[in-house]
């Protein structure tokens, strides 16, 4: 009878370990995974932010680069328009002319 009670007592004591073990490891691996979750839900925001930046970064670029086109195409167009073909030939032939000596004095 004493034998039996002792396994009993032991085999009691083992299982209440085995039971603390098991619910330590549940609490623990239950963090694991939900600091895991919160880590992929950051990385996705970081990822969806920085891809917010780009964007805005690219239209503004975009938008920069069409203005100087605006400009140089209503440069370009008052050139033609309000210059005498003359006035334009003889501009052109002094550029060409002086572009010519700038390469020369190299």
């Amino acid at each position: 009878a004493r034998g039996r009670q002792a396994r009993h007592c032991i085999n009691a004591r083992r299982q209440h370990l085995h039971q603390a073990a098991t619910t330590i490891q549940r609490i623990y691996r239950g963090h694991l995974f939900r600091r895991q979750l919160w880590e992929k839900v950051v990385s996705k925001r970081i990822v969806q932010i920085q891809a917010a930046a780009r964007g805005f970064l690219v239209r503004n670029r975009r938008f920069r680069l069409i203005a100087q086109v605006i400009l140089i195409q209503r440069h370009y167009r008052h050139w033609l328009h309000r210059i005498p073909e003359e006035e334009r030939k003889r501009r052109v032939d002094d550029w060409r002319r002086r572009r010519r000596e700038a390469r020369a004095a190299r």
